[in-house]
């Protein structure tokens, strides 16, 4: 049993839209037995050196489909340091719905996690 699930992610896609524009869709065809080998991968940030930064992440997401095996689907949103070997500096669980729904994900950059 592989742990690499299957997905389809099509970027910039009508279907990802919330009000009419292009967005990302994602449609998992195979669920991932390890979830953090999933990772959608935004532009780096780099903030300035020696100050503590918060960092705002928001977004709108919806769930298509839902299965009797995931009623309840969720996303994480996690927030790496590249630079440390992938250290995670914080992460947040979102629960997803049929509907569409704003996310605010706020993740406090400590300054040795800066610049």
């Amino acid at each position: 049993t592989a742990s690499n699930g299957t997905w389809l992610v099509s970027i910039p896609d009508a279907r990802g839209a919330h009000t009419g524009g292009h967005g990302i869709y994602c449609e998992v065809t195979k669920a991932w037995r390890v979830p953090n080998l999933a990772q959608l991968l935004l532009p780096r940030y780099v903030p300035r050196a020696g100050r503590e930064t918060l960092l705002h992440l928001a977004f709108y997401a919806r769930v298509e489909r839902m299965h009797a095996t995931d009623p309840q689907p969720t996303v994480t949103v996690a927030f790496l340091d590249l630079h440390k070997n992938f250290e995670q500096l914080g992460a947040e669980v979102v629960p997803l719905t049929p509907d569409w729904q704003m996310h605010y994900v706020v993740i406090d950059l400590k300054p040795e996690h800066v610049g």
